[in-house]
């Protein structure tokens, strides 16, 4: 019962997220699903939602991925990554290096949100070259995670553990 709860909470919000649902409306709605199929009560389902915001992990991680936002905020208010990106570019003299490198390096920052950062380099560069979104999106996912391999410790892992005790 258990495989097919989670089976068709995924395929719930793999097809909401596919009919442009808002992903945190979609996964509150797999997250349901699954209450709901493994017999919990509304008041139930109230109480784990309620559990869930207070928790200290929870904060912390929404309060690590809100500094982000103001940090690349920042960083594009000041036009800080636009130098960083202009001067890497000068050095490789290679924007398709540049559009590579600039993921890679987001990467090894071992912060939650770190897309948040690299997103938009990689959208401007991506534009420069004629890159289709899903393209520049491929390129920020894989170039992004590409070193977890030769540096593994990251928030992910981080968490796991901390869930897992």
């Amino acid at each position: 019962m258990g495989l097919f709860t989670a089976i068709s909470s995924l395929f719930l919000v793999i097809y909401l997220a596919n009919k442009k649902v808002n992903i945190g409306f979609a996964l509150m709605l797999g997250a349901l699903l699954i209450g709901v199929f493994n017999g919990l009560n509304f008041i139930e389902i109230i109480n784990v939602f309620i559990k869930t915001i207070t928790n200290s992990t929870t904060l912390e991680l929404a309060v690590a991925i809100i500094m982000i936002c103001i940090l690349s905020h920042l960083m594009d208010e000041f036009n800080i990554l636009d130098r960083m990106v202009y001067f890497l570019e000068e050095v490789l003299r290679s924007i398709k290096a540049t559009i590579l490198l600039i993921p890679a390096i987001m990467g090894t920052m071992l912060v939650t949100g770190g897309a948040l950062i690299s997103a938009p380099i990689v959208d401007n560069l991506g534009d420069r070259l004629g890159l289709s979104g899903d393209k520049k999106a491929s390129i920020n996912l894989i170039f992004r995670h590409a070193l977890y391999f030769i540096y593994p410790f990251s928030p992910t892992i981080i968490l796991a553990s901390k869930v897992g005790n």
